[in-house]
This record gives C-alpha cells, structure tokens and sequence, in this order.
C-alpha cells in the first residue's frame, strides 16, 4: 500500500519539476509511511523508493498468509537504512510513531530528531538507531512480532498523524511564547496529508445480542471487533475531518 503514496509523491514531483520533499519543514510517518519518510530524509529518491518497495514485496511479503517472517523485515530495514541514528538526520523534523503495548492504556510514542516541548515528551535518546524507530513503526499486529517485545504498529493510535504532527508544532510554539520567543514561533503554511487508499465499504449485517440466537450473537461480536478495529486504525474518515477543521481554523491549506 505504500506504493500508492510513492506513485501519488511521483506525480506530483512531475507537476512541480522538482523534489517535493526539500519543501517540507516537518513530516510525521506512521508505518508504511515512516518508512518512506525515512527514505527521503536519508536522500533516497522516490524512484529508489519505488525499488525498495518492490524488493520489500519480494523478500518479506513472499507468503501466502500472514504472519511474515519478522526477521526479514528487520533484516530488510537495516539492510536499506543501515546503522545511523534518528538524530542524524539534519532536516527535515521528523515523528516516526510507535505504540508502546507493555501496559493498559497503550501509550503513543514517537521518534524524533529534534527536542520536542518539555510537556510533550522526552526527548529520544541520542543512540536511537533509525532502523529500530522503522521496526517499531511497522510492526503491525497478524503481520509481524512486536519489537522488543512490546513495540507495534503506530498506527493502533497514530494510522493518520497528521493531527499528531499538528498537536506537536501548536506545543513547541506554546513553548517558545511562554519562554519570550514568540517571534520564533512555526507559522504552519500547508499541510499535506499523503494516504494509501481508501477501504471499500462493507455491510454489516447485525448488531443485536439475542440470547435465543446464538449464532446471531456470534455474528455480533465479530462486527463489533471488525467496527473497534476499523475505527482504532481509522485513517480516512473522522482523523482527516479533524485535520482539515483544525488547519482551516488556523488559515492553513489542507
């Protein structure tokens, strides 16, 4: 699926004549889409991007049913985005998301190569390889092992960050107001908000608990997991609606 951003990005760049990336000052990535941020931060083009994704295909996703095999993933994420760190990549501001499982309520934690607000969250470790922060990103439940034990897919909470990315820049400018810099602060000119497709629509057919039915009931409790799954990993939907209120609000272009 993150073809469909690459080949969406490609379009684009040809409309403009020039590379798209260099035009953003901060970019949040969740997943597949970390992935291809972290592409082309570390100076991959999209071309290559394309390559990668075809190769991904070909060494991880090569089995009929999932789960796939963890260890290629990892394998393949060191193998194009090699040993450095988070915190040396220079430009632009990254989030790559992550859901930290090990305790309820899970908790949303990202990546960053910059110092976020002080009430946000820490600041990532300075050792933090970038190949973790990806392995922990895309580390999507059924598909693959968590990583380290407790890292899944960031998008059980973040699987459209632009709202996230939006809460981050109104923090650090709260911050630098509070502090006497406001002159300083990050006035937001675009947001742009790259997805992979949108879900078809399905019916579903039952909600009701009937106790003299218990196939009925059966079929309930499946939508119903079906109805918190679709809304926990909502992408399209409401999270867009909410992005493009709250950048409307602000005289942002969304």
């Amino acid at each position: 699926r993150g073809l469909v951003i690459i080949q969406t990005l490609i379009a684009i760049e040809e409309r403009l004549g020039d590379d798209i990336f260099k035009y953003f000052d901060w970019s949040a990535g969740t997943s597949t889409g970390s992935l291809i941020m972290a592409g082309l931060a570390t100076g991959k083009n999209l071309r290559e991007m394309q390559q990668t994704y075809l190769l991904l295909k070909d060494r991880v996703f090569d089995g009929i049913m999932p789960p796939y095999d963890t260890v290629q993933l990892e394998k393949f994420i060191q193998d194009q985005f090699g040993t450095g760190t988070v915190w040396e990549i220079p430009y632009p501001r990254l989030m790559i998301s992550a859901v930290n499982s090990e305790k309820l309520p899970v908790r949303l934690e990202m990546a960053r190569n910059y110092k976020p607000a002080k009430d946000v969250a820490p600041e990532t470790p300075k050792e933090m390889p970038l190949w973790m922060a990806l392995r922990r990103s895309t580390a999507a439940p059924v598909l693959f092992k968590p990583s380290e034990d407790r890292y899944i897919d960031g998008g059980i909470i973040s699987n459209n960050p632009a709202l996230d990315l939006m809460s981050e820049v109104h923090a650090y400018n709260r911050e630098l107001q509070m502090s006497g810099r406001k002159k300083d602060a990050v006035r937001m000119n675009v947001l742009v908000s790259f997805g992979t497709g949108q879900i078809p629509c399905t019916v579903i057919e039952t909600l009701s608990i009937d106790s003299n039915s218990p196939l009925q009931s059966i079929k309930t409790i499946k939508n119903l997991a079906a109805m918190f799954i679709d809304q926990a990993t909502a992408s399209e939907g409401a999270p867009v609606a909410r992005s493009r209120q709250w950048a409307d609000s602000l005289e942002v272009p969304f």
